[in-house]
């Protein structure tokens, strides 16, 4: 696969899939708990298949950005949140990097992923789904 390639977008490394189209638009996609992005590489290209430029931002103590013992119910309960919210700031930061050459972005996330995503979108003026 040759659509594919990891950096740093704003010191953040991630994995960005392009379609081999011209993208529709771009998509962060937030990778779940004791997971990294390089997991989530089939995830990111069946949605770029669809047309989507693909993010995926690693997680604070995930990945290359560190490990954790993630079962242990004390490292769960004391980093949990931190990693959401912290995701959450660098999601800003993510998209006001991306905004400087892409137009439409989105957020999808799966487990700890979802909460970020979730209170991310949430954060866009106007999108207040019920």
């Amino acid at each position: 696969m040759d659509n594919y390639r990891k950096h740093r977008i704003s010191t953040i490394p991630c994995l960005e899939i392009s379609p081999l189209c011209k993208p529709i638009g771009t998509v962060l996609l937030y990778h779940g708990w004791a997971s990294n992005i390089e997991n989530y590489m089939f995830f990111a290209s069946t949605v770029s298949s669809w047309g989507y430029k693909v993010i995926v931002p690693e997680l604070p103590h995930h990945g290359e950005r560190g490990i954790l013992n993630y079962f242990d119910k004390f490292v769960l309960q004391q980093y949990f949140w931190d990693v959401v919210f912290q995701s959450v700031k660098e999601a800003g930061e993510l998209v006001c990097e991306l905004s400087k050459t892409d137009d439409h972005i989105g957020f999808i996330g799966h487990s700890c992923g979802g909460f970020i995503a979730r209170v991310r979108f949430r954060m866009i003026p106007g999108c207040n789904p019920r």
